[in-house]
């Protein structure tokens, strides 16, 4: 794990190719579960070939300049707020890990703590929440990390 100094909250998996920050997530009948919520999923990463997806989809410079764009613009022109809160997911569904092999994960510290334990070459199961539903994602991570 390389933890970000700068921010406390988001650490980058390179074993899984993912960043993540401290979150929550929401079940269809309304329990709100604390873990990590996957921000960026790397191009060609092993979360990647499971079929995980990040909130910042675009990259998290592309998401602060246009949400910084928008920003401005709301400033003459209302409505774009619309724009930004669309962005920023606000609504919007989005992948929040709460366990790793069956071990809970309830924020960046527990998710490192289990994701360590992983050997190379091993298969792990993420418990996500996404749209309300919790799933078990089968991560086959590389070999050599």
């Amino acid at each position: 794990m390389r933890r970000n100094s700068d921010i406390e909250d988001i650490d980058v998996s390179p074993q899984l190719g993912i960043v993540v920050g401290s979150g929550t997530g929401m079940l269809e009948h309304g329990c709100e579960v604390s873990g990590v919520e996957i921000l960026e999923v790397l191009p060609g990463s092993p979360a990647r070939a499971a079929g995980l997806q990040g909130r910042l989809r675009h990259g998290a410079l592309f998401h602060a300049a246009v949400t910084i764009g928008m920003l401005a613009t709301a400033a003459t022109f209302p409505p774009a707020m619309i724009g930004v809160m669309a962005l920023n997911g606000n609504g919007e569904s989005h992948a929040t890990i709460i366990a790793v092999d069956g071990e809970r994960t309830r924020d960046v510290t527990d998710f490192e703590k289990a994701i360590d334990k992983a050997e190379a070459g091993e298969v792990v199961y993420l418990t996500v929440v996404s749209g309300g539903w919790r799933k078990q994602i089968r991560v086959a991570l590389p070999g050599r990390y």
